[in-house]
């Protein structure tokens, strides 16, 4: 963006603190961030506290948080139930290495949700599950490709992070056990399969990392179908949509049961980073160590990370607050719609639930290729100018709702977004 930009001086003149202690971090962190996607220009903020459904920044900015670290924070940050659930366990150990009797607990839980879920393997990652769910997958149909969708995220790991973007470091000849195929395109995976052996097609079961964009009706059904038919595992990597869409996930919400599901993000009600597999049993046999050979994933998880995660589905075992958040997505989607068109502006807002996407453009949005020629540099200044206004989503990237947001937060955003949408087009007509 150049410095003369309106929107862009506002930013920084509220966020001078945010600057310097990001520039600070560049001398210790490569690119003064851990997780470098998180960057927007001219910089990101640097957050100093959570509460509920707000953010504070260095600077003192407060924000209503449309990120929720990335969809981990359903239920808020800092939620008193978790909080005190993980207060009660600290005094009574913090890491065993062993079994102890919330495992089944958490478990016993998930299986009530979690309409595959014959059995649960807990794992530290959403990432260490995906791994899980191919190894188990190769293992059952000795088989060693998978295929996936192009612009679909499953963690960083060489093979997965083939159908998701590029990368220094990877061997290519790994991503050789890799297929790719577009998204919503039932065709392409059909001649995949066709076309050599596949032990697992592994999906988004609605493409949030590619944009929030909805799958075709019959997209999860014939995925259903063709694993069938060719004997591949089904896959859903529901890190994203674990609990947002319903109790039981994607899966409930489309009413398409895979074979393999991968759980993740919001499973410890954002307190840690966790991760889950659950499967039908007679996939998911094969990581019983009883077996004379069988899949080991070697991680596991600590009491406190379960107690976070008991407290969670106890939060959201009614479904009350699931559909809570997905009625406020639905409003936020649906003004932000009436308000291009008001305004003829080529713009939507996309989306299913709690989640909500925006793209500048009019055209129909399937995959991922239909929003390459979007207009990305009004769309930057249009989501700056909510973050100025105290609507942080991180620009360029999907926004969510959350179970503790109100209908007069949806009602301030969609404020905000007439006079953030009105500077935008203006600056960037008058250059």
């Amino acid at each position: 963006m150049a410095n003369s930009s309106r929107i862009v001086a506002e930013y920084e003149r509220r966020t001078r603190r945010s600057k310097t202690a990001y520039e600070r971090a560049g001398g210790a962190i490569p690119g003064g961030l851990t997780q470098g996607s998180r960057f927007y220009a001219p910089y990101p903020i640097t957050v100093a506290r959570g509460e509920g459904a707000y953010i504070e920044d260095v600077d003192g900015n407060r924000y209503v948080d449309y990120f929720q670290a990335a969809t981990a924070q359903f239920l808020g940050h800092s939620h008193p139930a978790i909080v005190e659930a993980v207060k009660r366990q600290i005094p009574n150990g913090t890491n065993f290495g062993l079994h102890y009797s919330l495992e089944a607990d958490v478990a016993e839980r998930l299986r009530r949700f979690v309409p595959c879920a014959e059995m649960v393997k807990f794992t530290n990652t959403g990432l260490d599950a995906c791994l899980l769910a191919v190894r188990v997958a190769r293992a059952r149909t000795g088989r060693k490709k998978i295929a996936t969708f192009r612009g679909h995220f499953h963690g960083w790991e060489d093979q997965l992070y083939a159908g998701y973007g590029t990368g220094i470091g990877i061997p290519p000849e790994l991503q050789q056990f890799t297929a790719v195929v577009p998204y919503n395109d039932t065709a392409a995976l059909e001649a995949a399969l066709a076309r050599e052996p596949i032990a697992a097609i592994l999906c988004e079961p609605y493409s949030t990392n590619a944009g929030a964009i909805p799958p075709d009706p019959e997209f999860l059904p014939k995925l259903r179908t063709l694993a069938d038919g060719s004997g591949a595992a089904l896959v859903f990597d529901e890190c994203v949509t674990n609990f947002r869409l319903s109790r039981g996930g994607a899966q409930e919400y489309f009413g398409v049961t895979p074979d393999l599901a991968i759980l993740g993000k919001p499973l410890a009600g954002g307190f840690v980073a966790m991760g889950a597999l659950a499967g039908r049993a007679s996939w998911m046999e094969l990581t019983d160590h009883r077996r004379d050979d069988y899949v080991y994933h070697g991680c596991w998880q600590n009491p406190v990370a379960m107690s976070a995660a008991m407290a969670t589905l106890e939060l959201l075992d009614d479904g009350k607050l699931i559909a809570h958040a997905n009625r406020l997505g639905a409003r936020l989607r649906s003004g932000l719609n009436d308000l291009f068109r008001r305004t003829r502006v080529a713009g939507q807002a996309v989306g299913i639930g709690s989640a909500v996407r925006v793209f500048m453009t009019a055209g129909p949005i399937r995959s991922p290729d239909d929003v390459r020629n979007a207009d990305k540099k009004l769309l930057a200044r249009f989501q700056l100018g909510l973050v100025n206004r105290g609507h942080f989503m991180l620009p360029g990237r999907n926004a969510y709702t959350c179970a503790v947001q109100t209908d007069a937060h949806i009602d301030g955003f969609l404020a905000g977004a007439v006079e953030a949408l009105d500077d935008a087009v203006a600056e960037v007509g008058l250059t």
